[in-house]
């Protein structure tokens, strides 16, 4: 398991198990296809970079390479397979890990990596998140951008969200050595928890908006994964473990998505 978090196959798996909630929402039977290569690969990849750059590797650069190169070929020749609308949609968004990762962007008379802009790396997160995961499987099915697809939408932007403060509520002491600029540090550590629970409070108050008439086999998912993230940002104890905290957070859009499938399953409602 810890190879998988480290090797950031885990959080990769997690972008695909989000997209694939995303086409069940849009009343999309699940099936393995190419574009959930695409965010995989996609994700494996930018997430890896992040990780190079952020701190010296450990594990031998020889194999580490060979693993980056042989997705990265992988990525390429997959994409030739795909719409082109899909390919427009994911250039702005490497461009955009690129810039959050590298020191490339003017700031101050100095050039910064976008994550070192004050308090705009978790925007970056949430938005990057939500755009993978909901808009790139609108574009693969075509699908018409209604109030349904919206809805989805700024529920994804409010989860991540919450999920993206709670990793800057666990990193304030780092963040502050290392001079970062976010929520938590400007609010405090109390002030930001509240922030996380109105946030839950208000992705429930749109779900059950979203949900209660048209889809309602979806709404105790929702609810379940929101009161789950509720409990685990009250938990100290594994506050204090960062790999298996960081691990739990980001498996909180698994165990979304695997209760909305599991909803969809129970309920019989396949398309």
């Amino acid at each position: 398991m810890k190879f998988l978090i480290q090797s950031q196959v885990f959080i990769a798996l997690i972008a695909v198990a989000y997209s694939v909630e995303t086409e069940l929402l849009l009343n999309q039977k699940p099936e393995v296809h190419l574009y959930l290569f695409l965010v995989f690969l996609s994700t494996f990849l930018i997430y890896n970079i992040c990780q190079t750059t952020a701190k010296s590797m450990q594990r031998p650069l020889t194999r580490f390479m060979v693993m980056l190169l042989t997705a990265t070929f992988i990525l390429v020749a997959l994409a030739f397979w795909a719409r082109w609308q899909v390919i427009v949609m994911l250039i702005p968004l490497a461009i955009l890990s690129l810039l959050y990762t590298f020191p490339i962007v003017p700031f101050n008379s100095q050039l910064v990596p976008l994550r070192a802009i004050p308090y705009i790396k978790i925007f970056l997160i949430t938005l990057v998140w939500s755009l993978v995961t909901v808009l790139l499987p609108v574009v693969r099915m075509q699908h018409a951008m209604d109030v349904h697809v919206w809805l989805i939408f700024i529920e994804r932007m409010i989860f991540v969200f919450v999920l993206a403060l709670m990793f800057d509520i666990r990193d304030m002491e780092q963040d502050q050595r290392s001079g970062l600029k976010t929520i938590p540090l400007w609010l405090g550590e109390g002030k930001s928890k509240k922030l996380c629970r109105g946030l839950l409070i208000l992705f429930l108050f749109v779900t059950t908006v979203h949900y209660s008439k048209s889809m309602l086999v979806v709404l105790p998912a929702m609810t379940i994964s929101a009161g789950v993230v509720g409990v685990l940002l009250n938990n100290k104890i594994l506050a204090h473990k960062p790999v298996y905290y960081f691990a739990l957070v980001d498996s909180m859009m698994l165990v979304q998505a695997a209760f909305v499938f599991f909803s969809f399953w129970l309920s019989g409602n396949w398309i």
